[in-house]
């Protein structure tokens, strides 16, 4: 993000407590994390070579939204 998309967040922000999630490692680290993140965001840019602030936030909370139940703690 910091390098994609340069002012739009500090890199305090992308690493704040608040905005990082767990994956378990195992499967679910190799479905979700590896795979299935990886491909929504990966449209997410092909989609918005300029996005908005508050679309990567929106676009994150969907990521949160669909597969949280896999985090550790989940995010629901």
């Amino acid at each position: 993000m910091l390098k994609r998309y340069p002012g739009l967040f500090s890199p305090q922000e992308i690493h704040s407590i608040e905005n990082l999630r767990e994956v378990p490692r195992g499967n679910v680290n190799n479905k979700i994390h590896l795979s299935e993140i990886r491909v929504l965001w990966n449209s997410f840019y092909r989609a918005n070579p300029s996005p908005t602030r508050q679309g990567i936030l929106d676009f994150a909370t969907m990521i949160d939204r669909k597969l949280g139940v896999f985090f550790k703690p989940p995010v629901l």
